[in-house]
């Protein structure tokens, strides 16, 4: 599905990247790991057209929506977690019904009217989750999904992610071996 090819980016001085060619295949879960400033978030922006290679292609990105999940939640603060998942389906995509039991999947019973400012910062992490996964998309990416959860929290998570990741395309940077054998797929390592 989504092809890198030859693709080069620097900051400045500093080499990311350097001649990356990748086959990212199509309804399959691809881990990107590798040591910290490696370049796997950078490799994200690229896919997602956020930044531009310095050379290089990138080929086979879709279209339409995306799910995304940055390192940072980038929630609406001020807002319920139920708003927060409403604002990106389309009209009718999800009932009341159904988010709340997607919230209940990840251990956020009773919180869909809870203003995001009021929660704490593993709730914040699983609501901007929840909100990459429940988008129809061809497409999903996810920079570290589960960073911040205690162990109980994070399998839980882990296992409604793997739930709905059956059958998609995605690319998920970790650093955690783990996730990795939680959720099978590819590995790409930096």
């Amino acid at each position: 599905m989504i092809k890198v090819v030859n693709v080069n980016k620097s900051y400045g001085e500093h080499a990311v990247l350097r001649n990356l060619s990748h086959h990212f295949p199509k309804d399959r879960v691809t881990w990107i790991t590798g040591a910290s400033g490696c370049g796997k978030t950078t490799l994200l922006r690229l896919i997602l057209g956020l930044e531009s290679p310095d050379s290089g292609r990138i080929l086979g990105v879709p279209s339409g929506a995306i799910g995304c999940m940055f390192q940072e939640d980038r929630l609406l603060h001020a807002a319920s977690a139920y708003t927060n998942l409403q604002c990106v389906q389309r009209r009718g995509a999800y009932t009341r019904a159904a988010i709340e039991n997607a919230l209940q999947s990840v251990g956020l019973e009773g919180c869909a009217d809870q203003p995001v400012d009021e929660m704490s910062g593993g709730m914040r992490r699983r609501i901007a989750l929840l909100r990459a996964l429940l988008i129809d998309t061809e497409l999903i990416v996810l920079d570290e999904p589960f960073k911040g959860l205690d162990e109980a929290t994070k399998a839980l998570v882990r296992a409604f992610t793997a739930q709905r990741l059956q059958n998609k395309t995605a690319l998920i940077v970790t650093h955690d071996e783990e996730d990795i054998r939680t959720i099978s797929g590819e590995i790409l390592q930096l």
